[in-house]
């Protein structure tokens, strides 16, 4: 849709939608507007749910990975860097399946060290890019 030139308007109230307020994007063309939350409407990046041995089940629709925790320096890992290094991936039948995030329900992230788990609940992370 957005092959043509348009204008964009950041409000945390309402705005009309006009020339006057957004300006004139295409002269002598009828325009519509549209508003979007703050972050798009795009799949979500992974996010922290937990450390290993948290004993707290969790629920994740999407794939569960189960990655190491801490870099050499004791620095927490962010999902990317994670997954740089050996980690497992596990993938929720519904979002009412349960998980632990540890090694016995999760299996062997390749790692002696502290461990974490991320939910992709949204599919971020391509299936055809899981090692």
């Amino acid at each position: 849709m957005l092959q043509y030139n348009f204008n964009t308007k950041d409000s945390n109230d309402e705005i009309k939608c006009n020339n006057d307020k957004l300006g004139n994007a295409i002269k002598d063309t009828w325009k519509q507007c549209y508003c979007e939350k703050e972050g798009g409407y795009g799949p979500k990046k992974p996010k922290y749910v937990t450390d290993e041995h948290d004993m707290q089940r969790y629920r994740c629709k999407g794939n569960i990975f189960y990655t190491q925790q801490k870099d050499a320096n004791g620095t927490r890992l962010s999902f990317e860097d994670a997954i740089k290094l050996p980690y497992t991936v596990k993938k929720m039948k519904s979002a009412y399946d349960w998980y632990q995030c540890n090694s016995r329900n999760m299996g062997d992230a390749g790692s002696d060290d502290a461990s974490q788990c991320f939910c992709d609940a949204d599919g971020w992370y391509p299936q055809k890019r899981i090692v």
